[in-house]
C-alpha cells in the first residue's frame, strides 16, 4: 500500500466511522432512555439526506440554512412519532418493535412515491469544494470538513450528556425512570428530548453525506443496520463504547475494502462482532459506564 493510498483510506475510515457514530449515538440515546428498538432510525438519516437535497439542490437555499431546516423538521417529526406512537407502549417493547418496522416501511414507500426510485445528486457547497495535498495525497476538502463537523458534534454530544443538567437527567431516566420521576424529572419530556436528539443526529449525518454520496429512498438501510452493530459491539447504553466501535468498524471498512473488496469488508465487520460477543457478551464497554 502506497502512502497516498494509506492517507486516503485513513480519511475514508474516519469519515465512515464518524457518520456511523453520529447515527449510532442517537440510537443509543433512544434505546437507553425509552428502551425502544427503533428499526426506523436509518430512515431519519434518509430523510435528512432528502431534506438537504430538497432545500439546497432543488430550491437553492444556503447550505447551512438548508441543513438547519432539514434536521429541525426531522427532529420535530421524531418528537411527533415518539408522542403519538411510541409513548403509549413505552413499557412494552414488542409493540414498539412492530411500530418501528411499520414506520420504516411507510417512510420508505412515501419517499419512493414522492421522489421516485432514482438516486438524486446533491451538489457540493462552494465552501466545501477543492483539494488539499497531504503527504503527496490529494484529499477532498469536502470530506475533511465533514469529518471536522462530525467530530465536533460527537464531542459536543458527549459533553452534553456528561456535564449538563439535561444530560444528567437523561442518564438518570435511563438508569431508573421511577426514581428519576420521584426526583421531579419528567420522563415524558426527557423521552421526547431523547428522540429529538436521536432524530437530529441521524438527519445531520444524512445532510453531511448527501453531497458526498447520492440520496435515495433506500440509503438508510445499510447505515441503520450498521448502527445496531455499532451499539452492540460497543455495549448497549455506552456512549464511549459507541465511539470506539464506530471507529473500529470505520477502519475495517476503510482499510479492508482495499485488499478484499467492500463486500468482504462488511463480512469482516460481522466476524469481529461475533468474536467480540463470544468473549465479551455485553460488548466492549457494556455496563461499564455509570
Amino acid at each position: 500500500m502506497t502512502l497516498q493510498m494509506f492517507v486516503q483510506s485513513l480519511i475514508n475510515s474516519i469519515l465512515s466511522g464518524g457518520v456511523l457514530i453520529l447515527i449510532a449515538m442517537g440510537l443509543t440515546i433512544i434505546l437507553g432512555i425509552m428502551k425502544v428498538v427503533n428499526f426506523a432510525h436509518g430512515e431519519f438519516y434518509m430523510l435528512g439526506g432528502f431534506g438537504i437535497w430538497w432545500f439546497f439542490a432543488e430550491h437553492g437555499l444556503n447550505f447551512v440554512l438548508a441543513l438547519i431546516l432539514s434536521v429541525t423538521l426531522v427532529g420535530i417529526l421524531g418528537v411527533a412519532i415518539e408522542r403519538g406512537l411510541f409513548k403509549p407502549f413505552r413499557e412494552n417493547a414488542f409493540p414498539s418493535l412492530i411500530i418501528s418496522c411499520g414506520i420504516l416501511l411507510v417512510f420508505r414507500a412515501a419517499t419512493q412515491l414522492s421522489f421516485g426510485l432514482v438516486d438524486h445528486a446533491v451538489p457540493t457547497p462552494e465552501a466545501f469544494k477543492g483539494m488539499i495535498q497531504v503527504s503527496g495525497a490529494f484529499l477532498s476538502k469536502e470530506r475533511l470538513i465533514v469529518i471536522c463537523i462530525t467530530l465536533a458534534l460527537i464531542i459536543g454530544l458527549y459533553v452534553f450528556i456528561k456535564f449538563t443538567k439535561a444530560g444528567l437527567a437523561m442518564r438518570a431516566v435511563s438508569d431508573n425512570p421511577a426514581a428519576a420521576s420521584l426526583q421531579g424529572m419528567s420522563v415524558d419530556r426527557i423521552s421526547s428530548l431523547a428522540f429529538f436528539i436521536g432524530s437530529v443526529l441521524a438527519a445531520t449525518a444524512g445532510c453531511l453525506t448527501g453531497p458526498i454520496f447520492y440520496v435515495s429512498p433506500t440509503m438508510g438501510a445499510e447505515p441503520g443496520l450498521m448502527a445496531f452493530v455499532v451499539i452492540v459491539l460497543g455495549g448497549i447504553g455506552s456512549i464511549t463504547g459507541t465511539v470506539i466501535a464506530g471507529l473500529i468498524i470505520g477502519f475495517i471498512e476503510g482499510f479492508g475494502a482495499i485488499p478484499f473488496g467492500t463486500n468482504y469488508a462488511t463480512v469482516m465487520v460481522y466476524v469481529v462482532l461475533l468474536i467480540t460477543l463470544i468473549f465479551k457478551p455485553m460488548g466492549l464497554l457494556g455496563h461499564a459506564e455509570k
